[in-house]
């Protein structure tokens, strides 16, 4: 019984515990603002209150030193929150979008010369944590931390979390870190009724996140995995032929759409002989495709050797033929694949939205210029 009562004065708040934001983002019903409770003047019990700034002031890194980023997350202008809240899968869409936003910019940025990527960027600034908050009577109120798996209980003392961000990370979260346009597709997505296809959009992003997990216990080869999920899901492929499907879909379904805009630029084929299976037996063909869709060949090629458990070294991570490993490309098609997704989707073709991928895709081999354009800046 006394379990039960404790259980009915807890409410939560949820929070991103690494990233710290220069504005309010809102994607949705969702809006992610600086987690400072000095501004929660919102007629909430303020003993809740002063246990949210208790529990922050115990945030700390990995080295012991307190941390002083923070972004809370609201609801249709609620950040506290009861058990069974039902709009705790919209905060997770909106965590999913943030990330996808934030990590695929920094690629496109990477291609377009304004640094390199060693490694993909580290999804971890995108940890959402949940803070039960309780008062027991007149006792002094205790403070849960939950992120993933792992709970801890708490009177006093501080709060550990399992890894800083060290990846290619962003300090604070600024418009410049994220793309506005894409931003206002997703809006314009979410604000839709939802269908298959949206909620397939949805899925693929949080594969897109995990896939940028930053662990010592998920090694790239795993990372593969996940993006590779994340392409499953966003393309529907199929069960049979996934491989051709995927390759083929990248330039009947998408690289068509390019064509209109490439005044400049053509995609470079490349022809190559594969086995196609059919009922009981395989045969040789000849396919000339794109080198964007023999790229999403191979990395399906790859997927299934990691699935079937064949040896594999850090050198199957890059082409020899590539500059960055087969994660950043992977990011990089993935990313174009959404943006054009979104932009059918929500009926609102931006042509610029497509340019910031043709400097990117020339580099990587995909596109041939053939009369020099000026660099295009964003």
């Amino acid at each position: 019984m006394e379990n039960k009562n404790v259980e009915s004065d807890i409410s939560h708040c949820y929070i991103l515990p690494w990233l710290n934001i220069e504005e309010d983002i809102r994607i949705g019903d969702v809006t992610f603002k600086q987690a400072d409770p000095k501004k929660l003047d919102d007629g909430s019990n303020n003993e809740i209150i002063g246990s949210l700034a208790k529990s922050m002031e115990h945030f700390v890194k990995c080295n012991g030193n307190s941390t002083d980023q923070a972004a809370l997350c609201f609801y249709k202008d609620q950040w506290l929150f009861q058990k069974d809240f039902q709009g705790m899968q919209n905060i997770r869409d909106a965590v999913d979008i943030l990330s996808f936003l934030v990590i695929s910019r920094l690629n496109i940025l990477c291609f377009n010369g304004n640094f390199y990527l060693g490694q993909p960027p580290s999804s971890e600034k995108f940890k959402l944590a949940t803070i039960p908050l309780f008062i027991e009577g007149n006792k002094k109120p205790k403070v849960f931390y939950k992120a993933g798996v792992k709970t801890i209980l708490l009177d006093t003392g501080k709060h550990y979390f399992d890894l800083e961000p060290t990846k290619h990370g962003y300090q604070e979260l600024t418009e410049k870190q994220y793309d506005s346009k894409l931003l206002e597709l997703f809006n314009h997505l979410i604000s839709l009724p939802r269908n298959e296809e949206i909620e397939r959009i949805l899925r693929s992003l949080m594969w897109f996140r995990y896939s940028h997990t930053e662990s010592d216990e998920v090694d790239p080869f795993s990372c593969i995995l996940m993006k590779m999920t994340a392409f499953e899901i966003l393309l529907d492929l199929p069960d049979r032929d996934a491989r051709l499907t995927f390759m083929e879909s990248i330039d009947n379904n998408y690289v068509e759409i390019f064509k209109n805009e490439l005044s400049f630029f053509e995609f470079v084929k490349e022809n190559r002989e594969i086995q196609r299976r059919q009922v009981g037996t395989t045969v040789n063909e000849n396919k000339n495709q794109s080198k964007l869709a023999w790229w999403a060949y191979d990395f399906y090629k790859l997927r299934s050797r990691i699935v079937h458990g064949d040896h594999l070294e850090s050198k199957d991570q890059k082409r020899d033929d590539q500059e960055y490993n087969e994660l950043i490309m992977a990011d990089l098609v993935f990313s174009w694949l959404v943006s054009e997704k979104l932009q059918q989707l929500v009926e609102k073709c931006d042509s610029l939205t497509r340019h910031i991928f043709f400097d990117a895709f020339e580099k990587a081999g995909w596109l041939e210029n053939k009369v020099r354009l000026t660099r295009f800046e964003f």
